[in-house]
């Protein structure tokens, strides 16, 4: 494989794939606004909206590299651990969403910001800390959906 088919062009243009995909099957579920209440197609458009440009622009730049540079030098060890990075947090997310239904918003939100937390942040340890932001997060997360989008989770959660 050419040294410039890596994650610096492929994870942006399969990315901006799937989040047109992503895009198609949530309008496929309702129009994102019926009678002025925000569905739940809404939010994964917003998303798709700000995110397949973003990036189909990154795939432009990595373009752009390539011709102005030929193929992109080697990437070091940290470089690499990024996308690996990427890659967990885009499997944890999809693993929070198949259990979603089973187990509710109140474990699988906290859950993976505290995931993401702990990929992201390069010091080890404050747990504590960590579990802390993840509640704080996913309380501010849940009032911004029932109370400024009016968007009900089922009781049962």
């Amino acid at each position: 494989m050419k040294k410039y088919i890596r994650a610096d062009f492929l994870t942006p243009l399969v990315t901006a794939l799937g989040m047109v995909i992503y895009g198609v099957e949530a309008l496929r579920l309702s129009p994102p606004v019926v009678n002025g209440v925000v569905q739940e197609s809404f939010f994964p458009i917003i998303i798709c909206l700000f995110g397949i440009p973003t990036a189909i622009s990154l795939v432009v730049d990595s373009l752009k590299k390539i011709k102005a540079n030929g193929p992109l030098p080697e990437k070091d060890k940290e470089e690499k651990w990024r996308g690996v990075k990427c890659i967990i947090l885009i499997a944890v997310a999809f693993f929070m969403v198949l259990a979603f239904d089973a187990f509710g918003f109140w474990f699988t939100v906290p859950v993976y910001v505290f995931v993401a937390m702990n990929l992201y942040d390069d010091h080890f340890g404050h747990y504590l800390k960590r579990i802390i932001y993840s509640i704080i997060i996913s309380i501010l997360i849940y009032a911004l959906y029932v109370n400024v989008f009016d968007i009900r989770f089922p009781s049962l959660w």
